[in-house]
């Protein structure tokens, strides 16, 4: 084998080599950057949950928050009524104390003799 055929076939190896390994390159960067695509999802699905959660933890006490008025209006009103009883119990006390006190005047004139 002469020169120009050992210097060609060695070139030709070297050739394949380089290929090879830039082969192996772009399949070491192509996983390279699969993993990194993975690790960027995995980042943004982290960040995405707790904006989720936030805005269901905000929804939920926007609802909490409408129940509370809600009963505070119920307890408003319940208090309103009650305050009406009261008053119409205690005009009631008065009307049923005035009539008892008349009742014992007049059970006094009778026993004493007056009509």
């Amino acid at each position: 084998m002469s020169f120009w055929h050992r210097h060609c076939d060695t070139g030709r190896r070297t050739l394949v080599r380089l290929q090879r390994r830039s082969k192996m390159a772009r399949n070491g960067l192509s996983r390279i950057g699969t993993i990194v695509k993975a690790e960027v999802e995995d980042v943004l699905s982290r960040i995405e949950n707790p904006r989720k959660l936030v805005n269901q933890m905000l929804i939920d006490m926007e609802r909490s928050f409408d129940q509370a008025v809600g009963e505070v209006s119920r307890a408003i009103a319940n208090e309103k009524v009650i305050e009406r009883r009261l008053r119409t119990a205690e005009r009631e006390i008065v009307e049923l104390q005035r009539e008892a006190e008349e009742a014992l005047r007049r059970g006094m004139r009778r026993l004493h003799g007056a009509p």
